[in-house]
């Protein structure tokens, strides 16, 4: 979770990772423009905290003011941070492997995913994700989890540099995550492994060793970030259009289970409101 100390455990494990530098080193700012150059990112090492503060996983920097603007931003907060090179790529770059490693750190169960558009743009969480094989990401992550000793869920979060075509390793997340529904559509239900691991089922193996077509689609949010890609003319409406002809995992909705997507509505409604009764009060 920590993601300095992540950066050193994969380059540790030979596993690549964005070129980083912590604003404490020697010669940090000689060695922002000869190492990471700009654009660069300001990433938080405990992102629930930067979240929580900032409503943004990283600040994007230009230039160098920008970059010490973000620095004291997160000094102000006492909230430690890197500095990062931006791996090039568009947003279908982005890749997530998906494991479950029993209780002797081994890799039972994994699927992979290709993100197509994130919310925020960019630099966000999945909207609307593809499960994708790519035998490349079992090469790299499960070795890697492994050897770390890791137990339960994992996805790691890869992105494929545009140039080269290798993949860096960008963070790890150590919970079930949203596309729990894609998951379980493409045949694994990795909450219910760890449930029955625990009370001493057998688990046995499987992976998704093939493309079954299913995309994962957060409605509300891939509205929102389809709106920002058409704007920064990084996608097209027709190109937005086309892609939602595919076999979907709603994040939300269910018609057997409808409730979570009546009370996700009720919320939206809801700060609707106070934003309206905000309006309404300093106007």
């Amino acid at each position: 979770m920590d993601k300095e100390f992540l950066h050193d455990l994969a380059s540790k494990h030979e596993v690549l990772v964005p070129e980083s530098l912590r604003p404490t080193d020697d010669g940090f700012e000689d060695k922002v423009l000869s190492q990471i150059g700009f654009p660069c990112i300001v990433k938080p090492t405990d992102s629930p905290a930067f979240v929580a503060k900032f409503r943004l996983k990283i600040f994007k920097c230009s230039n160098m003011d920008e970059l010490r603007a973000a620095l004291e931003k997160a000094a102000q907060a006492s909230l430690q941070v890197i500095v990062q090179r931006i791996i090039p790529g568009f947003d279908d770059h982005v890749y997530t492997f998906d494991a479950y490693l029993d209780q002797h750190s081994k890799v039972t169960h994994w699927v992979s995913c290709q993100k197509l558009r994130q919310f925020p743009i960019n630099f966000g969480a999945s909207a609307f994700t593809r499960q994708k094989h790519e035998e490349e990401l079992y090469r790299i992550g499960a070795p890697f989890l492994e050897s770390i000793g890791y137990k339960g869920f994992a996805e790691i979060e890869f992105k494929k540099d545009a140039v080269t075509g290798k993949f860096y390793l960008i963070e790890i997340n150590t919970r079930t995550t949203t596309l729990d529904p894609l998951l379980r559509k493409c045949g694994v239900n990795f909450p219910l492994l760890a449930y029955r691991e625990l009370t001493g089922e057998a688990i046995g193996r499987h992976s998704v060793t093939h493309d079954t077509g299913y995309v994962f689609c957060f409605l509300f949010e891939d509205i929102l970030s389809s709106r920002d890609y058409i704007r920064a003319k990084q996608l097209s409406r027709t190109q937005i259009f086309k892609s939602h002809f595919v076999k979907k995992a709603p994040a939300i909705w269910s018609m057997d289970d409808p409730l979570p997507a009546f009370h996700f509505l009720y919320m939206v409604l809801k700060k609707i409101n106070r934003k309206l009764l905000r309006k309404r009060q300093i106007g």
